[in-house]
């Protein structure tokens, strides 16, 4: 049990890193378009 339970907390650790991994990559692709769009409003 006390082996599955630390394999669970990895498995869970690394899913976590996953998703904050993919947020950072949608947060940097929304900056670029928002960067984009006011170059265009203002050119």
């Amino acid at each position: 049990m006390k082996v599955q339970n630390i394999l669970i907390d990895k498995m869970i650790i690394f899913f976590n890193a996953d998703i904050i991994t993919l947020y950072i990559k949608e947060l940097r692709l929304l900056g670029k378009i928002h960067a984009h769009a006011r170059h265009f409003l203002f050119f």
